[in-house]
């Protein structure tokens, strides 16, 4: 909301998934993710990933979520 009210620009929507974790040895990218728990996303999507305004979005909203929220990163999510 932030950067909407700064720029003007918001994303088209958002996903938002709980996901149950098994453990780590079940898993082929264990390394990444913790064991047994539940996992949560909110993935921002833009129907143009080359518009400017949307790339900016993702940098901010990664840089804020990994650095001031404590996110990990998951390479193997969208």
């Amino acid at each position: 909301m932030a950067f909407q009210a700064e720029t003007g620009y918001a994303p088209n929507g958002g996903a938002t998934c709980f996901v149950t974790r098994p453990e780590t040895s079940k898993k082929p990218h264990g390394l990444y993710s913790d064991g047994p728990g539940v996992s949560f996303s909110f993935d921002p999507f833009c129907s143009n990933p080359d518009d400017p305004r949307w790339r900016r979005f993702a940098e901010e909203y990664n840089r804020f979520a990994i650095a001031d929220l404590g996110a990990r990163v998951s390479p193997i999510q969208t």
